[in-house]
């Protein structure tokens, strides 16, 4: 059974508020992100081919998607812990979405809990591709 729908607003709200106990304080943000990748599923092995590696990252990003019943379900692993953390973060939003939502999304959260002052440009721009690939995906699912 699908978990209840939540719009991605509400959702990036609810991150945003989990990160606020930290006040921005650099190391335990992102020893917090570390440990929601830590805890993001393991992708299978056969999913692991370059189709569904993300170009552009300085780590091995890959991502897979999935619909039932018009809606997106995401998967992705990364050998970088960080972007490994970014990506649950991202799958906690759009997972469980249709294409449209994702398609009208605008996300915001990054920048309000700090992430964008504390981690490198370079894993920035690693965090667009993937946000390039998601926004991919939802158009090519689009009904």
């Amino acid at each position: 059974m699908l978990k209840e729908k939540k719009d991605i607003d509400r959702i990036q709200n609810d991150i945003i508020e989990e990160f606020q106990i930290f006040e921005n304080d650099m190391e335990e943000t992102l020893e917090y992100l570390i440990e929601l990748g830590n805890n993001l599923s393991i992708l299978n092995t056969e999913y692991k081919i370059d189709q569904n590696k993300i170009k552009g990252c300085l780590s091995n990003v890959w991502l897979i998607c999935k619909k039932e019943d018009g809606y997106l379900f995401f998967e992705a692993d990364s050998d970088t812990k960080i972007i490994k953390g970014l990506i649950s973060l991202l799958i906690k939003i759009f997972s469980g979405q249709t294409s449209q939502n994702i398609l009208n999304s605008n996300l915001y959260f990054v920048e309000k809990i700090g992430l964008k002052n504390m981690i490198s440009s370079k894993r920035i721009s690693g965090y667009s591709n993937i946000v390039d690939k998601i926004l991919n995906l939802a158009k090519s699912y689009k009904d």
